[in-house]
């Protein structure tokens, strides 16, 4: 009889295909490993009374593409290399920042520089990018600067080569860049209206209770996170004022009711380790399946939503929340929002920067659909190209 007792089980068993490497003729393995030719390391931790406004060295963490805050230290001394940094414990993504810029990776964040000049350090990103969705390397599957050494890149011995398939994706890269910068201008014209029409002018003014109400979301265990349950937003799901959905958690936990968002809702992050991130908002809108969102984050539900969103980026709310006084906060706790005093127009001010905001949505929108082709388009043009 086999005594089953007996037998242990390890966590790192590896559960999916072994990567079969190509025999196309003209390419080099690379193997990650090879401390001569690679330099693979990790950042330190960084705790929320070192990140400072008046920060000189940008920090990056998971989210290799938004800075996490700043800070006055260094953990990296020489910048006369590109880094190609990593999320290792997110969403699986990949950045490249140029030699001479100085950053402070956080223990969430590897990186990577090439001592070796046969190799387009642009290129090996985007290997690399596409290694690690092979390894499906994601929040549960960390991707380790273990696991990062144990990987095999294949490179094209012609530079010639790798630089063309750069070229490729760089021209998809600048359209995707080119609609961020249409989003970004229409962003500066609501905030323009926002200021034509409220600053420097004398209003009524209300509690924000008396106009909205809001809650703080949803409290799971790191066993309740789920392939298949509900979607949790946070506050990477925040990306410039807009929902963003690239980094998706979802939970197998009950929720009640209540903890549903809903269209027109203000998602707002109320707590973070960066005090920079506190504070931002995004309206939830175009639902398209129940989600619930994070103990860290505020719902704040109006039927003035497209106003309270502006306000809530205003200088005047951030100096309720900090009693005038020039400190970071890495929290805004619902007493601290009952105790806010909003500017209240009359309404059909209101529904005028509504109407405005509603407008601009929908360009807003258009540049998104396109973004989102085109990275349809960047992502098909990697995988035929690494297959």
């Amino acid at each position: 009889m086999i005594d089953f007792g007996a037998i242990s089980f390890s966590k790192a068993i590896k559960t999916i295909k072994t990567r079969i490497l190509r025999t196309t003729p003209g390419l080099i393995n690379y193997k990650l490993s090879n401390n001569q030719l690679f330099d693979i390391s990790i950042g330190n931790r960084v705790v929320s009374d070192e990140v400072e406004e008046s920060g000189t060295i940008p920090i990056y963490s998971a989210n290799v593409f938004e800075e996490f805050g700043r800070i006055n230290k260094q953990n990296l001394t020489d910048f006369s290399l590109p880094s190609i940094i990593w999320g290792i414990d997110g969403d699986w993504m990949v950045n490249l920042l140029p030699a001479g810029m100085p950053f402070y990776p956080t223990d969430h964040c590897g990186v990577l520089r090439i001592r070796n000049s046969d190799i387009v350090p642009e290129y090996l990103a985007l290997a690399l990018e596409y290694e690690g969705k092979l390894e499906r390397f994601s929040r549960s599957n960390r991707a380790s600067t273990q696991r990062i050494k144990n990987l095999t890149l294949q490179i094209p011995e012609d530079k010639k080569i790798q630089q063309k398939f750069v070229d490729e994706v760089t021209m998809i890269n600048e359209q995707i860049e080119k609609e961020e910068k249409r989003i970004n201008e229409n962003d500066l014209l609501i905030q323009q209206k926002y200021e034509e029409l409220f600053l420097n002018r004398v209003f009524s003014a209300v509690p924000l209770s008396s106009i909205s109400t809001y809650f703080i979301g949803l409290t799971y265990k790191p066993g309740d996170v789920s392939s298949d349950g509900t979607v949790v937003l946070r506050s990477s799901n925040i990306q410039n004022q807009r929902l963003n959905f690239n980094d998706i958690v979802r939970v197998s936990c009950d929720v009640k009711d209540s903890l549903y968002v809903a269209d027109n809702d203000i998602l707002m992050c109320s707590r973070n380790g960066s005090a920079r991130l506190v504070g931002k908002a995004a309206i939830i809108k175009n639902l398209h399946e129940k989600m619930t969102f994070g103990t860290f984050m505020t719902i704040i539900r109006s039927k003035y939503s497209r106003y309270l969103w502006a306000y809530i980026q205003s200088e005047d709310f951030r100096n309720q929340i900090t009693n005038g006084k020039t400190m970071s906060i890495n929290q805004i706790t619902t007493k601290m929002l009952d105790k806010i005093i909003v500017p209240f127009p009359d309404e059909e001010i209101i529904d005028e920067f509504t109407k405005f905001v509603l407008e601009i949505e929908q360009k807003i929108d258009s540049s998104q659909s396109k973004i989102s082709a085109l990275k349809g388009q960047r992502q098909n043009a990697i995988c035929n190209h690494f297959t």
